[in-house]
């Protein structure tokens, strides 16, 4: 062959190749990218640093505000004027943990420590000038100690977290230059504890032990030097790869000095920022400002990434952040991406155009995946990857024909169900044919319209065209004949059966769906439709779709898949509503036996064995959730899902294990009575009584589709079962009665996989004092004791009584008792000497009158005495006043009585008035009887709860030590004791007696 054959062979194998790429349409994989904005809760669009925590918490700086993103919801920290522990400024431009948790925040004013328990800012100033903020941070780095090193445009800061003292750390130069030297853009500490610098004026390090900076790339030792330097990383082998303002990349080895510079046509703009990706292949690639490029190291070139510029993700400005688990987040001006860049295992082909207006038909045929469409797209041939290999829509005229179901009949032929009649392809001569039911029972414009079709055991074809009935067609298509129309009718009007779906089971029975009447089976030898389980699924149901494996049946109807055996006529019900929310589309079988169900709101799969849901969506790298086509599993495990705009294939078994990782459950917050409170995950906490308010925040920490994991809460001995929180990892209690409260929480990612740990939460609502154990026995005390004195008292009452009683009877008995006695007996004597005749009865008489007027007198003084209305003092001296003003002026004695005023509303008790009145009486008696006194006086006074009774005269007096005491002395003396008073007789000879009562007043 010449040199020009051989050209023109190159000429037309490239036509050849761009024809066929033209011609034949080439799926894409990619990997999913997903975007929080402020659509979705963000403060703001412009991020401008990305940060993940030990508790896997990411934080996201932005031009107005921090942003908490847990995995459950968002949180927002702003700038507010009157609190002093909120934010210094909303502009947040760098973001670091240190080893005690607690969170170092750079802004466009200076530095602030954040405790995230608390939720409390600590504003850090650098500045000399006390309370001044006004470095602008651009960058954090913590040492192994615990010291913040602060990265700012004006040069770096030493913050001793130990002491709090700042330290300005400086880097040399003179003029210009050593502010560009000290003008940083980037810090970060390597694994031997170096501090590297990126700066205006090249990279330097720094050692903290001899306090030496040292510049590693600079005019000296870099031919292709350009001042600025934006950015660097450290990779995977501790080399160093710095971005610059216009020089492309440089990669230095710290180790050997080694500098090598990177320069493409492609580095239109700044490199701001890179990051380090791992592939799946474990090499390794540096990503460049998200502008879809990568830098391949061992090439040395630039490479285009395809998956990002399939997501259209392109932006001059970027922050780059590689999280854990090879999560990619980045920040943009128009919101956060990120992507887990292991997830790459769906293909996609996206048609031009919807190729259908029915259904998608899928049929597996000699290692050909057959597509159904309409028009040009009436049958293609993919291959598993969903590249095109074949088509063929010039075997037909009829190019607006509808291919709406394909079944294999053998020998190399395939039969479609279309929009106009039965279309039979045989791939050996490449032809077609065209079978019509002519037959119009139900004058029907859709007669020939056959959704689907089935080949039994005897050949015969079963065709189910829309609304008009069952027919059965020989192999030759000669005879076709309609076996049933109808089951039911509508107001006696026969309602035309729409089967959707046809299975043969392994007896030769025909199981059918219909979209108006639910399942229906063909028993062979009975030669009979029946509808087997009309009365437990009701008589109009719509079942779309059904399917047969290992003699066990599967169909569906909303969120509810039904499950039978083909001998029973038991049917199982299995409600799905919990974990899918939108109807069921197409379901299909993967070879491990796992049910695989498209939904309105993505893909889900079922485990028949464990019982597990587990949830695909766009996160997971589908093209659309709302999944409305169909599923069909290829012979080597490879499922399909098509849809008038687009297919997908995947491996089940990769898309299992992608989700493999169990998540973690973290306690992100925990408020009462709407204040922070830190959490105590080792001890039982306890709230007073008081507390009327307790919400806890908690979080799945999986970012796959962080806003859309699940949250369930159990309050032990209230909650039967596990409540749904809608989405958001949050649950408050108000006014908890007193008790003590065990609080489970659980969650799930969006996929439905379970955290690995339930957090138990215990936790005690104290009582108030007065429903404590303690107050209460105190109380019963108290009770019991109030009751219990109460009965003391009434019978102390009761004995007082019984005590007066005694003591009335027994003055009664000796005073009046014995007077009475001398009565009766001068009363004798009068009337027995009164019949001798001579005697004088006068003197007799006039003793009986004198005891009578003592009886008397002495009834009167009891009488007084235990009458309560004279209880007070007031009442017992104007009687005793009485009394003795009365003798007093008899006996023609002078007499002066003193009453104090203060005793006027001075109450006693009955039986304190009834000695002091007879007290006084006998002394007042005495004094009448014995004193042969002119003059007497009687005083009350009352001072200091002490009222004291005087009684005294001038009379004759006796002698205290000589004299007998009678019986008047002793009664007074006793009656003193009893109510605890003194008295004190003092008397002399021929200068009179004086008696001094002294008595207590409580």
């Amino acid at each position: 062959m010449n040199i020009f054959d051989l050209k023109k062979l190159l000429l037309l194998f490239a036509i050849c190749l761009i024809y066929t790429s033209i011609l034949f349409a080439q799926s894409v994989s990619t990997f999913t990218i997903q975007k929080i904005d402020e659509e979705k809760g963000l403060s703001d669009n412009n991020i401008q640093c990305i940060y993940k925590d030990l508790n896997n918490f990411m934080w996201v700086g932005t031009a107005f505000g921090l942003n908490l993103i847990d995995g459950s919801d968002i949180t927002i920290f702003k700038n507010k004027s009157d609190d002093p522990h909120s934010i210094s400024n909303n502009s947040v431009t760098a973001i670091a943990e240190d080893n005690n948790g607690k969170l170092w925040i750079g802004t466009q004013q200076g530095l602030n420590s954040f405790d995230p328990v608390i939720r409390q800012f600590i504003r850090i100033f650098l500045s000399p000038e006390p309370n001044v903020q006004k470095e602008q941070v651009t960058d954090i780095a913590i040492d192994e100690e615990n010291n913040i090193l602060v990265a700012t445009s004006s040069g770096l800061f030493y913050y001793d977290q130990k002491n709090s003292k700042i330290s300005y750390l400086e880097i040399p130069g003179k003029g210009n230059e050593k502010i560009s030297n000290n003008n940083i853009t980037h810090i970060a500490f390597d694994k031997n504890g170096l501090l590297w610098i990126s700066s205006y004026n090249g990279l330097w390090t720094y050692n903290q032990k001899s306090h030496q900076f040292n510049h590693e790339i600079s005019q000296k030792n870099d031919p292709k030097y350009s001042n600025l330097f934006t950015c660097f990383i450290i990779d995977h082998l501790g080399k160093i790869w710095v971005g610059t303002w216009d020089n492309g990349i440089k990669k230095f080895d710290p180790l050997t000095k080694r500098l090598s510079t990177y320069m493409d046509s492609k580095f239109i703009d700044p490199i701001n920022c890179l990051a380090e990706i791992k592939q799946s292949d474990n090499s390794y690639n540096i990503l460049i400002n998200g502008n879809c490029y990568t830098f391949d190291e061992q090439q040395e070139r630039l490479i285009e990434r395809d998956e990002m510029q399939y997501q259209k993700i392109k932006t001059a400005k970027t922050i780059l952040y590689v999280s854990s688990f090879n999560q990619l987040w980045m920040g943009t001006k128009q919101g956060v991406y990120f992507s887990n860049l292991s997830k790459k295992f769906v293909n996609h082909l996206k048609f031009p155009k919807a190729i259908t207006s029915q259904g998608v038909p899928i049929f597996e045929y000699d290692n050909k995946l057959l597509i159904g469409g309409e028009g040009k797209y009436f049958l293609r041939a993919y291959d598993k990857n969903l590249n095109e290999i074949d088509e063929y829509k010039s075997r037909f005229t009829k190019l607006n024909v509808s291919c709406l179901s394909i079944k294999n009949i053998g020998n190399n032929k395939i039969e479609c169900g279309t929009s106009d009649g039965v279309a039979e392809i045989n791939f050996r001569n490449h032809s077609a044919k065209f079978f019509h039911i002519h037959k119009n029972p139900n004058h029907s414009s859709t007669n020939n319209f056959i959704t689907t079709l089935l080949k039994d055991n005897n050949q015969n074809i079963w065709l189910f065209p829309w609304r008009n009935g069952i027919w059965i067609a020989d192999s030759s298509f000669k005879r076709i004949t309609q076996i049933i129309n109808n089951i039911i009718t509508d107001y006696d009007v026969p309602k035309p059966l729409v089967i959707a779906d046809a299975c043969l089971d392994k007896n030769n029975n025909i199981w059918l769906s219909d979209l108006d009447e639910g399942i229906i089976f063909y028993d062979r030898k009975l030669n009979k439709f029946t509808k087997p389980f009309a009365k437990i699924i009701g008589e109009r149901i719509s079942i779309p779709q059904l399917l047969i494996r290992n003699n066990e049946c599967f169909a569906f109807t909303g969120t509810t898949l039904f499950q039978w055996n083909v001998d029973s006529i038991f049917i199982h019900k299995i409600d799905l509503s919990s974990k899918i929310e939108k109807p069921i589309t197409a379901i299909t079988f993967d070879n491990a036996g796992n049910l695989w169900l498209a939904t309105l709101n993505g893909l889900f799969v079922y485990n028949l064995v464990t019982k597990q849901i587990i949830q695909f969506t766009i996160a997971d790298g589908l093209l659309s959730n709302e999944m409305n086509g169909t599923l069909y599993c290829m012979r080597d495990g490879t499922i399909i899902f098509g849809c008038p705009n687009y297919l997908s294939a995947f491996q089940p078994e990769k898309m299992l294990l992608s989700i493999k990782s169990i998540p973690q459950i973290k306690i992100v917050e925990m408020i009462v009575n709407g204040s922070p409170y830190r959490y105590d995950a080792l001890h039982k906490m306890e709230f007073n009584y008081n507390v009327n308010n307790l919400t806890f925040r908690w979080a799945v920490t999986d970012y796959n589709n962080p806003l859309n994991n699940h949250y369930y809460y159990q309050l032990k001995g209230i909650d039967n079962q596990w409540r749904s929180t809608n989405g958001r990892g949050e649950v408050s209690f108000t006014n908890l009665a007193p008790d003590d409260y065990t609080l489970l929480l659980k969650g799930e990612n969006s996929n439905g996989i379970r955290a690995a740990d339930i957090l138990q939460i215990n936790f005690k609502v104290l009582p108030p004092f007065w429903l404590t154990i303690w107050f209460m026995a105190i109380l019963f005390c108290c009770i019991s004791g109030i009751f219990y004195l109460l009965y003391r008292y009434r019978l102390n009452q009761h004995l007082k009584l019984e005590k007066l009683r005694n003591r009335i009877s027994i003055d009664l008995h000796d005073d009046i008792g014995s007077t009475l006695s001398s009565i009766s007996i001068l009363s004798d004597i009068v009337l027995h000497r009164k019949k001798e005749g001579d005697f004088d009865s006068k003197k007799i008489i006039r003793q009986i009158n004198e005891s009578s007027h003592y009886i008397m007198e002495k009834m009167d003084d009891i009488v007084w005495s235990i009458n309560p209305k004279n209880d007070s003092l007031e009442d017992l001296f104007a009687r005793m006043k009485n009394i003795a003003s009365r003798l007093f002026e008899a006996k023609e004695i002078n007499y002066e009585i003193n009453i104090s005023p203060y005793i006027k509303n001075i109450h006693l008790s009955m039986e304190h008035r009834q000695h002091i009145y007879l007290i006084m009486k006998e002394a007042i008696n005495n004094l009448i009887k014995y004193s042969d006194c002119s003059d007497a006086e009687i005083s009350v006074s009352y001072q200091s709860h002490i009222m004291r009774i005087i009684i005294k005269d001038n009379g004759k007096g006796y002698d205290a030590q000589k004299s007998f005491y009678g019986n008047g002395l002793i009664s007074m003396k006793k009656r003193a004791e009893a109510i605890n008073a003194n008295i004190e007789i003092l008397s002399t000879l021929n200068k009179g007696t004086e008696l001094i009562l002294s008595v207590k007043i409580k």
